[in-house]
């Protein structure tokens, strides 16, 4: 009977991709003494934020990965511009607006506090205030920036808005070109 040894490195992260998963820096070494290093290397990391403590979680592990890497970080909030059956009267243009202001003065708040959650981490950062569909602006920004990870929480909305929305990490997650990251 022949006794055979394997050893596994710890693997610290498995992003799920089109061909297989791949470990970040991660060493194998089975009984055959075959070894395998995949070694990701990202430059640019986008983190999306709403305000949830999802993407504050999010936005943790994408500080971390910021150092590791030492790749940049665009820290993206979306004003959502979707609204439907507006009258086209006075009244419900000015409504509209006001509510548009409402939102972006809350998406200014909520990217600076996340702003001020990274200032003292030893990050190269820079924010961004988009406006339209979140999922389809921060597929846009990734692109447009040629980023190599996506970092989402994976719940922001409420029940309602989810529903009548759809998930923003899905939507991310199946129409982005490079690996997307969601945090529970």
């Amino acid at each position: 009977m022949r006794a055979t040894h394997a050893i596994v490195k710890t693997i610290d992260i498995v992003l799920p991709g089109a061909i297989g998963p791949v470990g970040i820096s991660s060493t194998v070494i089975t009984d055959h003494a075959r070894i395998f290093h995949a070694s990701v290397m990202f430059s640019k990391i986008l983190v999306g934020v709403d305000g949830s403590p999802f993407a504050e979680k999010a936005l943790k592990y994408a500080v971390d990965l910021a150092k590791k890497y030492n790749a940049k970080l665009i820290i993206v909030h979306v004003v959502l511009r979707r609204f439907y059956a507006v009258a086209p009267s006075e009244a419900g243009v000015l409504a509209t607006t006001v509510f548009v202001k409402e939102m972006e003065t809350e998406g200014k708040e909520i990217i600076n506090k996340a702003e001020s959650k990274v200032k003292g981490e030893s990050v190269d950062y820079e924010c961004r205030l988009g406006q339209g569909v979140p999922a389809e602006e921060i597929v846009k920004i990734s692109q447009a920036e040629k980023v190599d990870l996506i970092v989402l929480g994976s719940r922001g909305l409420t029940e309602v808005r989810a529903f009548l929305l759809g998930s923003v990490s899905d939507k991310v997650s199946h129409h982005a070109k490079c690996p997307t990251l969601i945090v529970k």
